[in-house]
């Protein structure tokens, strides 16, 4: 299981010395099987993981350089973590346009304290009127 091979990988992990050649590599590799436990789906991150050995090869990077890191965290970003896009959100203006307020006899921006439903009746809106009146006398 997936679990098991993330064990087996501290393991080795463990019982390496970080100078060995392999450690920075199996240490990727045990950092993004991690994150497979958290139901990210294994083909990603496994894409990830061969693009950071095949730019590897290509670039003749050692897994220690800061360009590997760099690498990772960046396809990272782009693959896993979630970005709100803000252009896909609903426009709230509009939002509030379609809703009638007339229709409901809702004032918006009257309360009516007791947290009844609303809309409110012609009493609690006279009482909130003679509130307003209050606070501004009282300025």
């Amino acid at each position: 299981s997936l679990n098991f091979c993330v064990a087996l990988l501290r393991e080795i992990l463990c019982n390496l010395k970080p100078s060995h050649e392999l450690w920075d590599k199996i240490k990727y590799a045990a950092f993004l099987l991690n994150l497979a436990t958290r139901n990210i789906e294994f083909n990603i991150l496994y894409e990830i993981f061969h693009q950071v050995e095949t730019n590897v090869k290509i670039h003749q990077w050692n897994w220690r350089e800061a360009q590997v890191k760099s690498y990772v965290t960046e396809r990272i970003a782009e693959k896993i973590v979630v970005k709100d896009d803000v252009c896909s959100l609903p426009d709230i203006s509009e939002i509030k346009r379609d809703i009638d307020f007339e229709e409901y006899n809702y004032d918006p921006t009257l309360t009516n304290g007791d947290n009844k439903d609303l809309p409110l009746d012609e009493d609690d809106i006279d009482n909130i009127e003679s509130d307003k009146d209050d606070l501004s006398a009282s300025d």
